[in-house]
């Protein structure tokens, strides 16, 4: 008996795990949004409608407290949207650190990259919704300040880097390139081989919780690479001669020659003050 309610538990937590992961992500995306566009407002210093207080005693006075109103209300969505999203950010790892205990690194790290293009189109929704409002209101989302792109990329190696392939690589180690479709027969034999040795139970609520992501799931309708990005990546993992990494302080990218890349972690490992070498003495 209380084998059985195990499995049920764990058939649960699977089951409500894929469920509000999706669900977390999403709302992440759309306060995001909504964070972005009250910030607009407050930079262009226009309230929208909703915070245009009409005051019950219509008098210079009365108009600058209802103005005044507006303005603290705008603010304390500013801090409540900051709050809102650190909570709903600590619920999605909370539930993303269950489900590594019950799926394999790549079936999880696939999953979730169907759940990340799953929360696009609802982001993208609410990003046009938001540049409606903005155009109704007379402002244009331009004011933008320029950021200096030079010093995230350093080139140590001899390669002589185009632009299109320093454009890939300011993009950042963790980005991802839209997919043309969503590899559906490779994500659901990944997670068959991931989930074989679970109970029956807990199978079909992870195969019925997968299915129905997949399902509504959809490539982005728009492509966050060009393909002359796309060949850019391509040429960079195939030359075998450079190492790209991140770099020791800050979050620029360093590309050094192999050789260079190899000496440099050779002389830190011979470096008895850095490393010790563990034996079984």
């Amino acid at each position: 008996m209380c084998g059985y309610r195990l499995r049920n538990e764990t058939t649960n937590v699977a089951d409500v795990g894929l469920s509000n992961l999706e669900k977390k992500s999403v709302n992440i995306f759309k306060h995001k949004e909504h964070l972005t566009f009250n910030h607009t407002l407050k930079r262009a210093g226009v309230l929208p409608k909703s915070l245009l207080f009409n005051p019950p005693i219509k008098c210079n006075e009365g108009f600058k407290i209802a103005k005044k109103a507006g303005w603290s209300f705008l603010r304390l969505r500013i801090q409540h949207s900051h709050q809102r999203i650190i909570e709903l950010e600590k619920q999605r790892d909370s539930y993303a650190n269950t489900l590594t205990d019950i799926l394999s690194p790549e079936n999880y790290e696939i999953l979730g990259n169907v759940v990340a293009h799953n929360s696009h189109s609802a982001r993208q929704a609410a990003k046009e919704r938001h540049q409606r409002k903005l155009q109704d209101l007379g402002i244009s989302d331009t004011h933008k300040g320029e950021v200096n792109k030079d010093r995230w990329v350093i080139n140590l190696s001899k390669r002589q880097l185009s632009h299109q392939e320093l454009t890939v690589l300011r993009n950042g180690l963790n980005f991802a390139s839209t997919p043309k479709t969503i590899p559906i027969a490779h994500i659901v034999a990944n997670i068959e081989k991931g989930i074989k040795e679970l109970p029956g139970k807990t199978k079909s609520s992870i195969r019925a919780s997968v299915a129905n992501i997949l399902r509504h799931g959809k490539p982005p309708a728009t492509k966050n690479m060009s393909d002359q990005q796309n060949l850019a990546m391509k040429r960079l993992k195939r030359d075998l001669s450079i190492q790209i990494i991140s770099a020791d302080k800050g979050t620029a990218i360093v590309v050094m020659n192999k050789d260079d890349y190899q000496h440099k972690i050779n002389y830190l490992l011979d470096d008895p003050t850095i490393y010790l070498k563990i034996t079984d003495k």
